[in-house]
């Protein structure tokens, strides 16, 4: 007997999670899904169904949204980094053409309240512009984080990874996306993790579309 066709003898006798698991690491191997859930009476069927449709869920929901997280990264690097060189270059053009030293610019030359050059003021605009840039990605690092830790708490809960490899990179590209750019920003602090709010709302996410699937699985 091949071993196709001892494995399939063998797929009957597991339980409705390690039967599912069998199909989960098929899929994340690009493999076609070769177990079959036809023999399945009604309450196993029903709890296989429930794995496949949180699997789904987690790959694809939260996917989307680590793309989204991806594209708002870009955007700032793309675009307000632009905004960052333009200010500090028109900054050191008027410093040279008037022979002014380049004054270094903090917090503290805003609560000073002392009048500054035009060359300071830009400098100042890049300055702000940068802490906000900051805070912007810190919160596109949060979301991906909590996209991180709802699929790890769902690894510990299936004991399998159930996160498909191109998800996967999906999100590590984003984080390291982010990073290279809080990284020409002179970051000196690491980004905060995300608060509790943040990865329930993740959650939710899962659960709401995991319940959608359910409309399809009873036509």
């Amino acid at each position: 007997m091949t071993l196709a066709g001892r494995l399939e003898r063998l797929v009957p006798a597991l339980s409705v999670r390690e039967r599912f698991l069998v199909a989960l690491r098929e899929y994340k191997s690009d493999q076609k899904v070769s177990v079959n859930t036809a023999d399945l009476p009604a309450g196993p069927k029903s709890e296989y169904q429930d794995y496949a449709r949180f699997v789904v869920a987690l790959n694809n929901i939260l996917s989307h949204y680590a793309d989204v997280y991806a594209h708002q990264a870009r955007f700032l690097q793309e675009h307000v980094e632009i905004q960052l060189e333009i200010l500090n270059n028109a900054a050191s053009l008027l410093e040279e053409k008037e022979g002014l030293p380049k004054e270094e610019v903090s917090w503290r030359t805003f609560r000073s309240g002392k009048e500054v050059t035009v060359p300071t003021y830009l400098r100042g605009l890049s300055f702000r512009l940068r802490e906000q840039l900051l805070i912007e990605l810190g919160w596109v690092w949060q979301g991906l984080r909590a996209i991180e830790l709802v699929w790890l708490e769902a690894e510990q809960e299936l004991g399998e990874d159930p996160i498909h490899p191109t998800s996967r990179d999906l999100l590590t590209n984003a984080k390291e996306l982010v990073a290279a750019s809080r990284s020409r920003l002179g970051a000196r602090r690491k980004p905060r993790e995300p608060g509790s709010e943040m990865i329930e709302e993740a959650w939710r996410l899962v659960r709401s579309s995991a319940r959608l699937q359910s409309l399809q699985d009873d036509l």
